[in-house]
């Protein structure tokens, strides 16, 4: 989830859990979690306990609630959450590394064989920084437009910017908009939605 909706369909979008779709990868059977703060079904706020039997409901891989740390230890292929929750854990994610680079710094520096160690190692730390670095990737895709957006960070780098331009280049190669296009031909209304009625919504009375 980017921070676009913030009140997620699942269960009208399964068709984009595909191995060919925008931001599998290419992945032949994607993984599909829900982000929640623990993997118990009766875990995570109301709308994501209600969100998770929607998704264990599609023809997709569900492996269920996933907690930040699985999610980033490679627990799901993809990850589903609100546009809230998600750039939380995005920035979370930017903090965490970030101050992990300024700790190593300082502690090379606090003897020359430190700083020896660290010149023998910067081809490694250099592609290490280029995996993790969030600059590397630019933004992510925002789908659903009639044409292809890629949301950047607020503090863009000059690198940022060339990555975000490179994925929409490579978006347009791929003809993301037309999949994306594609894969919502189709889809018809549930019927909740022809009712009025919202399966994630708040009870009242």
């Amino acid at each position: 989830g980017g921070g676009g909706g913030q009140r997620p369909r699942p269960g009208r979008y399964s068709s984009l859990f595909s191995p060919s779709a925008p931001g599998c990868g290419g992945v032949s059977a994607p993984r599909v979690g829900l982000l929640s703060n623990g993997e118990e079904p009766s875990k995570g706020s109301q709308v994501t306990r209600a969100a998770l039997p929607l998704l264990e409901g599609l023809p997709i891989d569900v492996v269920g609630n996933v907690e930040p740390t699985g999610a980033l230890s490679g627990a799901c292929d993809v990850l589903v959450c609100d546009g809230f929750m998600g750039n939380a854990v995005l920035k979370a994610a930017e903090g965490a590394v970030s101050m992990a680079a300024v700790m190593l710094m300082e502690e090379t520096r606090r003897s020359p064989l430190s700083q020896l160690a660290l010149w023998m190692f910067r081809p490694a730390l250099r592609r290490f920084e280029r995996r993790v670095s969030w600059d590397t990737y630019g933004g992510g895709l925002l789908l659903g437009t009639e044409g292809v957006f890629v949301v950047g960070h607020g503090r863009a780098t000059p690198r940022a910017v060339a990555a975000a331009i490179a994925l929409a280049n490579r978006s347009v190669e791929d003809q993301v908009t037309e999949h994306v296009r594609q894969a919502l031909e189709g889809v018809s209304r549930t019927p909740s939605e022809t009712t009025g009625a919202d399966p994630l919504a708040s009870p009242t009375g």
